[in-house]
């Protein structure tokens, strides 16, 4: 962000030939059509890059966290936005089960034998 502060004319990070010399919604749509056509990716809606962060960072930090740094006012409206996979499910539980002191084991192939099912978030 401060290379790209350094080299731009505007007061913008991200400038743009626009009315208000800033990217807007028109021309980032412009923008990642014209990506999409020149790497051959197959199209997708930009927004669903925001799931998959959310997603993505679920894994690494609590659910407040997340919550707040997603920007939601509602923490409902967080849930809607993590889709954790069955590996993450398994990892997740992986993790429980092995910090477990009862005085038996748990097996790798007890885990792999538990039931996923995912919450409906």
């Amino acid at each position: 962000m401060e290379m790209r502060k350094a080299s731009s004319v505007t007061d913008w990070i991200f400038p743009a030939l626009t009315a208000s010399d800033h990217i807007e919604a028109s021309s980032l749509k412009k923008q990642h059509a014209a990506a999409l056509k020149i790497s051959g990716i197959e199209p997708f809606v930009l927004y669903t890059l925001r799931h998959t962060c959310l997603t993505r960072w679920a894994k690494h930090m609590d659910p407040l966290t997340l919550h707040v740094l997603a920007g939601h006012t509602d923490m409902n409206t967080t849930k809607r936005y993590v889709h954790p996979n069955e590996a993450d499910i398994r990892e997740a539980m992986s993790k429980v089960w092995t910090g477990h002191t009862s005085g038996h084991t748990t097996q790798k192939a007890d885990l792999e034998a538990m039931p996923v099912s995912a919450p409906n978030i």
